[in-house]
């Protein structure tokens, strides 16, 4: 059930059409107001120093880059689980049509961000986050949603009219995470709402943005605040797990949840084995041929709003997979990538006997 400043926004859980509780949410004046101060406010970049070594590299046993505090990044199609006693900041950012979900235990202080860009997967990975945080009775629980720009606002500049016009992303990916949260049995008291017309502004480019791409937690506190993650502060492997995000709905053995490869209690990262296809063989050359225009277009759900480095990024996931076309070469023997903290804050990986 949802809350807003304590109480239910509707009355029962399941009698309601998310459409018309989303609706209530997107009108609510406290949620209103709420928006307007998150996308006022300053945007944090969360950037490690300069490595005093060699940087991230292609190769993947290259080592990351080192940083002042502890936090932990989520990519699109993963979410993490975090302790306030461990992890002091936890966040993701390059969100369009995608939605960058948190929840919070105040009591614990257990924070929980997931990075959601398909409907048809939402409500398995809302379960998969609550899950996370082992309750074993229904609890209030802090939840926040940011992304999910108006895309239906591109219609309207497509000539589209009248009831033509429809998200094809943002809205039904919004609708089933507030259809998975009112139906819960816990308790989830709505903090910042900033998607959809809360969260669109037109671009330089004059087509409808994202006013905020990304957030992050303090998790002692609870503070949350738009945030872009720069350099080496998206974790370790990044190239890797960037791979795995891309490539995991084609592996057969992928069973829809979100890929977690953060470990809670131990702060470290296990980065499971994605068995990508030797289809990509053919689709990555042919990706890496494009230019930067028509890669854009034909790679993103939002060619328009895409930020600067959207095509570097994806570029380097095709160029890995040409380097490495048989996903064992990036995980010997079927077996996990692990990645540990250093005393520094960076992250190094953990060899294991053949």
């Amino acid at each position: 059930m949802i809350l807003v400043d304590g109480s239910p926004i509707v009355d029962g859980r399941s009698s309601v059409k998310p459409s018309e509780v989303l609706k209530k949410l997107l009108e609510h004046p406290n949620l209103v107001d709420a928006a307007k101060k998150f996308r006022a406010a300053k945007v944090v970049r969360i950037k490690p120093p300069k490595p005093s070594g060699n940087g991230e590299g292609e190769e993947p046993d290259a080592e990351t880059q080192p940083a002042d505090s502890k936090f932990v990044y989520v990519f699109q199609k993963e979410c993490a689980t975090v302790a306030s006693e461990i992890v002091q900041l936890v966040g993701t950012d390059e969100m369009t049509t995608c939605v960058g979900l948190v929840i919070r235990n105040p009591a614990t202080g257990l924070t929980s961000v997931g990075h959601f860009d398909t409907a048809a997967y939402a409500a398995k990975g809302l379960e998969q986050v609550i899950a996370s945080h082992n309750l074993s009775e229904p609890t209030v629980l802090q939840v926040h949603l940011v992304g999910a720009y108006d895309d239906s606002r591109d219609h309207y500049r497509a000539g589209h009219a009248g009831d033509e016009v429809q998200s094809r992303y943002s809205l039904p990916l919004s609708l089933k995470i507030i259809q998975a949260l009112q139906k819960s049995k816990h308790k989830f008291e709505m903090g910042y709402l900033c998607i959809l017309q809360h969260n669109t502004e037109i671009g330089s480019n004059e087509h409808p943005c994202p006013s905020v791409r990304g957030l992050v937690v303090e998790t002692k506190s609870g503070a949350v605040m738009p945030a872009r993650f720069e350099g080496g502060a998206r974790g370790p492997d990044s190239t890797v797990r960037m791979v795995c995000t891309t490539t995991v709905t084609s592996d057969p053995s992928w069973d829809t949840s979100l890929l977690s490869p953060y470990q809670t209690h131990s702060d470290s990262y296990l980065i499971k084995p994605s068995k990508w296809s030797k289809v990509y063989m053919t689709y990555a050359p042919y990706m890496l041929s494009l230019n930067d225009e028509d890669f854009v277009q034909t790679f993103s759900s939002s060619p328009y709003a895409e930020g600067p480095e959207f095509v570097e990024n994806c570029r380097r996931i095709f160029k890995y997979m040409l380097q490495f076309p048989d996903w064992k070469h990036t995980f010997p023997a079927g077996k996990p990538r692990e990645f540990v903290r250093t005393d520094e804050g960076g992250w190094v990986q953990r060899q294991h006997s053949p």
